[in-house]
């Protein structure tokens, strides 16, 4: 219901720019089923959707038609609002491009916000994007163990809030 929602209000936009809208448009504070607790990082996925939210994201991180399928032995280079980086610990750096949904120039601060000291995460405090444009920037995520984590790159201006959540895991085969 809520991409077809948004799909109404912006006939143009793609699948990935859909499913961008509502990932980073939603809310991390998530409970988990009973309500007793907090959600764990595997729990809540993007978080709950706020559709009030998604129908004016500001910026998409969106993949082009085909990406997965080429990008398929090292998906981590997606450009996708989610991350998924299984060659940990260590160090690796990840290119995202965002997109500017508006008509006017646009600057986000960047923030990482790492709950676990096992991980670090360095992103460009700002981006700026130009009307209707897109920019390009890369992080650099380090692990210093190989237990399951979670990480979250936050893009803040003053009048709106969006974040792309980064899940970060240790290696479980060969993706070669």
């Amino acid at each position: 219901g809520a991409a077809a929602f948004l799909k109404l209000l912006y006939p143009s936009w793609t699948p990935g720019q859909i499913a961008a809208a509502l990932m980073v448009s939603a809310t991390a504070v998530v409970r988990t089923s009973d309500g007793a607790a907090l959600a764990g990082s595997f729990e809540f996925g993007s978080g709950r959707i706020q559709l009030q939210k998604a129908g004016r994201p500001g910026i998409s991180i969106s993949p082009a038609p085909g990406e997965f399928v080429a990008k398929q032995s090292h998906l981590w280079d997606v450009n996708y609002p989610s991350l998924h980086l299984p060659v940990m610990p260590g160090v690796m750096t990840v290119r995202r491009t965002i997109q500017n949904l508006e008509n006017v120039q646009k600057t986000w601060a960047i923030t990482a916000y790492m709950p676990s000291p096992d991980v670090s995460i360095i992103v460009p405090s700002t981006i700026v994007l130009p009307p209707g444009g897109s920019a390009s920037f890369d992080s650099q995520r380090t692990r210093s163990s190989a237990v399951c984590a979670k990480a979250c790159v936050n893009f803040s201006r003053p009048s709106s809030f969006e974040a792309t959540k980064i899940t970060v895991v240790e290696s479980f085969g060969s993706f070669k």
